[in-house]
């Protein structure tokens, strides 16, 4: 665990060097943002293996990811100890004004650690919000459009009734035939 939370922060570094964040390393690893956003928090532990495979893709060698400088940092005045919930002591719910005084809190921190996880956080939240909306949307077009479609068979059944009905006024023998 403590070695994931060491990898976690040193991806984080790796990625702050070159300029990406997790929108970037999923493009690279050709997986979603919630994914990679889930590694660069932390809350997606990576194996060995995955690890190998990240350095390669960012082209990092070992030697240079292991450098963990940022532990020998002072931690910036103001800025919280960081502790990990578990999840029985996760609220159940906080209102409007409690959460942005958390956000203006963190922000306020200079904290870019925190900053850049509640921002991608913030990120992912956002967009699966707005891909659940397109979702609700896209169902009910599939169901407006699958009325239309048994509207559209009911009446091609009832064109097909007539039709077969004047082709036997017409001539009994051809309607037999034309089945």
């Amino acid at each position: 665990m403590i070695q994931n939370k060491i990898w976690q922060k040193n991806l984080v570094r790796i990625l702050d060097i070159q300029g990406r964040d997790y929108k970037d390393l999923a493009a690279l690893m050709k997986k979603s943002k919630e994914y990679a956003n889930a590694i660069v928090t932390g809350r997606k532990p990576i194996g060995k293996k995955k690890l190998e495979e990240l350095l390669e893709l960012l082209n990092v060698d070992l030697s240079e990811f292991q450098k963990t400088d940022w532990m020998e940092k002072p931690k910036p005045e103001g800025a919280p100890d960081i502790d990990v919930y578990t999840r029985s002591e996760w609220p159940e719910n906080i209102d409007i004004n409690e959460a942005v005084g958390m956000l203006s809190k963190i922000f306020k921190s200079k904290n870019q650690i925190l900053i850049r996880a509640i921002s991608a956080n913030l990120m992912a939240f956002s967009e699966t919000v707005d891909a659940q909306a397109e979702i609700t949307k896209m169902r009910q077009e599939q169901e407006v459009g699958k009325s239309r479609m048994a509207a559209i068979e009911r009446r091609l059944d009832e064109l097909e009734s007539e039709n077969e009905m004047l082709r036997k006024r017409l001539d009994p023998d051809a309607a037999i035939n034309h089945r």
